[in-house]
C-alpha cells in the first residue's frame, strides 16, 4: 500500500470512527446555549444507545433506531429540565446524577439480554447495512486524498455535519435562536421583553439531549467514556462551525488513540458493542 493510500485510509477511517461525538457536541452546545451545563451527556449517550439499538434491530432499520435514541435521550433532557428548571436543583449534581443512572440502565439492560443469549446483532442486520452504506458525492469523491476522506461517508457521517451547520444557523439567523441565547446569557432582559424562559429552556433542554443521545447508537458503543469531550468543546465554544467539526476530529482521535487499533480499524474491521469494562 502506497503512502498515499495509507494516508487516505487513515484521514477516512478517523472521521468514520470520530465524527459520531459530533452529535454529542452539538446537543451539549445546544444545552449551554439555553444558560445550563448538563454534565450527564454520558448518562443521556448511554439511554439513547440502548433505546435506539432495540427499536432499530425490532424494526430493522437505522432511521427509525436513530429517531427513538433522540427520544430516549430527550426524555433525559425533560428530567433534567424539570430537576433544575421547575425545581431549581443544582445543575452538577442533577447532571452526574442523570449519568450514573444513564450508565446503570444500559449495562443492566445490555448484561441481562446478553445473559439471556437474546442480544440483538446490529451489525448483521440488513436494515443497519443499507443505512451505513458509503454514498460517495460525485466528482468531489475523485479529488485525491480528501475525495475518498471527505466525501465516501455514509448518510450517518453527512447526517452530523447538516445537523451542526443547522445549529448553527438556527442559532445565529432565527428569532427563537437569538431568543435562546439571549435566555442563556442574560435571562432578566429575555423576561423583561415577554420571552417564555421556562417555555424555551425545556425546548431546548430537550433537543440539546435528544442529538447527544444519537451518538451512541452510531457509534456502536465506543464513546463510553468520552462524553467530558462534548462538555469541554461546549464550555469553550465557538460560532465556527467548521472549527468545531475539526476540533472533533482531532480531539476524539487523542480520546480513542489508547483503546483503537489503527492497524485493525485499516484492515476494515468494524467495532462490536462491548457492554462490559
Amino acid at each position: 500500500m502506497s503512502a498515499i493510500a495509507v494516508l487516505t485510509t487513515f484521514l477516512f477511517t478517523v472521521i468514520k470512527y470520530n465524527m459520531a461525538l459530533l452529535y454529542g457536541t452539538v446537543g451539549e452546545i445546544v444545552t449551554e446555549k439555553s444558560g445550563s451545563l448538563n454534565l450527564g451527556v454520558e448518562g443521556t449517550m448511554a439511554i439513547g444507545g440502548i433505546g435506539g439499538l432495540l427499536v432499530g434491530c425490532a424494526f430493522d432499520n437505522i432511521f427509525v433506531g436513530i429517531l427513538a435514541s433522540f427520544i430516549c435521550a430527550a426524555l433525559c433532557g425533560l428530567l433534567f429540565a424539570f430537576l433544575t428548571v421547575t425545581l431549581q436543583a443544582n445543575q452538577n449534581v442533577t447532571g452526574l446524577t442523570i449519568t450514573t443512572f444513564g450508565l446503570g440502565l444500559y449495562f443492566f439492560i445490555g448484561n441481562g439480554f446478553k445473559a439471556s443469549g437474546k442480544w440483538p446483532d446490529m451489525l448483521s442486520t440488513e436494515g443497519f447495512k443499507r443505512g451505513t452504506e458509503s454514498l460517495k458525492i460525485p466528482l468531489l469523491n475523485k479529488i485525491p486524498v480528501i475525495g475518498q476522506a471527505l466525501f465516501s461517508h455514509s448518510i450517518l457521517i453527512y447526517l452530523g455535519i447538516i445537523i451542526s451547520v443547522l445549529v448553527w444557523w438556527y442559532f445565529k439567523y432565527t428569532k427563537p435562536g437569538l431568543r435562546i441565547r439571549a435566555i442563556g446569557e442574560n435571562p432578566a432582559s429575555a423576561d423583561a421583553v415577554g420571552v417564555n424562559i421556562t417555555l424555551y429552556k425545556y425546548i431546548h433542554l430537550m433537543l440539546g439531549s435528544g442529538i447527544m443521545g444519537i451518538t451512541r447508537y452510531v457509534s456502536l458503543g465506543s464513546c463510553i467514556g468520552a462524553a467530558l469531550f462534548p462538555v469541554l468543546v461546549a464550555v469553550f465554544h465557538t460560532e465556527n462551525t467548521a472549527f468545531i467539526i475539526i476540533s472533533v476530529i482531532i480531539g476524539a482521535l487523542a480520546i480513542f488513540k489508547h483503546r483503537t487499533n489503527i492497524a485493525r480499524l485499516l484492515k476494515g474491521n468494524e467495532s462490536k458493542l462491548n457492554f462490559s469494562k
